[in-house]
């Protein structure tokens, strides 16, 4: 869309392709910012930046496809992984945990406490693991899951904590 003379607006950003003269392509990111206008809001002049941005973008393509690498193996993989919020909430389960647990879908139980799913021998087992997420440390330990049906499944499960810069968890992720 063209820039109105009359409009109001001061910057525009777009991105665009270009090809480099050793036929090589490259994205760019343009900044405009209007730098005069006439006292009738005519534009006098705008100051444009334009930055190379191909790297930026290769990384972004990079980590969406290995975004779909890890989908795509957790959703075929028969281990079921089992990514919890700091707190202990669902956020994620692949559908060989579903299955483990007895559940339809990861939707059914997002949000829901992982310790819904485990008896209370095996949350007190838990609590007095000598492993602290904090450290960063995997822990292993045996738990029955118990299933929405009232059935017990024994399992070992062996979980990370994934850690900000902080050293503060972020999240619990889990097989």
């Amino acid at each position: 869309e063209p820039w109105n003379d009359a409009s109001n607006i001061e910057q525009r950003i777009t991105e665009f392709r270009a090809i480099d003269p050793e036929r090589n392509w490259h994205w760019y990111l343009a900044t405009h910012h209007v730098f005069e206008r006439a006292e009738d809001g005519t534009i006098q002049a705008v100051v444009s930046i334009i930055q190379d941005i191909t790297e930026q973008k290769e990384g972004e393509r990079q980590l969406r496809h290995g975004e779909q690498k890890y989908r795509t193996f957790s959703e075929h993989c028969p281990t079921g992984i089992w990514h919890l919020t700091a707190g202990g909430n669902t956020h994620y389960m692949n559908p060989a945990m579903c299955r483990i647990l007895g559940v339809d879908s990861v939707s059914s139980i997002e949000g829901r406490s992982y310790h819904e799913f485990i008896t209370p021998d095996s949350q007190l087992n838990i609590a007095t693991q000598s492993v602290d997420p904090a450290t960063g440390e995997a822990a292993t330990i045996e738990v029955d899951l118990q299933r929405p049906d009232g059935s017990l499944r024994h399992c070992i499960l062996h979980g990370i904590p994934d850690l900000d810069e902080a050293g503060n968890i972020r999240s619990l992720m889990g097989s």
